[in-house]
């Protein structure tokens, strides 16, 4: 089961640990990102970070589809993370079912435009995640304890 899906460029690291997980008592992470998942050492730097007592995969898009398609993870508490909102749209356009919020934080696109404080996002990139604030609640939070911005609000006051 999918508990919590968070937009976040670091994919697995401490905030996301020390946190998240915690909070939501996830004992799977599943990272996705192609060129991270193609690339096998970026893909154990990642999986480094998985805490005691839980289990991550570093996958594309299409192996998340499969996987999240299949009954392997059904009994799982599943923490999606991915680096920017087109892995999202891609998951929801296959018919994967997500929870209707979706949290973002960190995601620094080069010369993005800010959102928020910690969220910067490249112009092209815009449109995507407009589309992704329409169809979930997209909201942007550093760690569970912190304030939650509304996304769509922001995006639209970006332009």
């Amino acid at each position: 089961m999918i508990v919590l899906v968070r937009i976040d460029d670091r994919l697995i690291h401490g905030q996301v640990v020390m946190g998240w997980v915690k909070r939501y008592s996830i004992d799977h992470i599943m990272a996705i990102d192609d060129v991270t998942a193609a690339n096998p050492i970026q893909s154990k730097l990642v999986k480094l970070a998985t805490p005691v007592g839980c289990t991550s995969d570093v996958v594309s898009v299409a192996q998340a589809v499969e996987l999240l398609s299949s009954e392997k993870l059904a009994r799982k508490r599943v923490f999606i993370v991915s680096k920017d909102a087109k892995e999202l749209v891609a998951l929801l356009d296959a018919g994967i079912e997500l929870p209707e919020n979706i949290n973002a934080g960190n995601v620094r696109q080069p010369e993005g435009k800010t959102v928020v404080p910690y969220i910067l996002i490249a112009e092209e990139d815009l449109p995507v995640w407009k589309d992704l604030a329409e169809r979930k609640k997209l909201t942007a939070q550093l760690t569970p304890d912190q304030t939650s911005y509304n996304l769509k609000e922001a995006l639209e006051k970006v332009g």
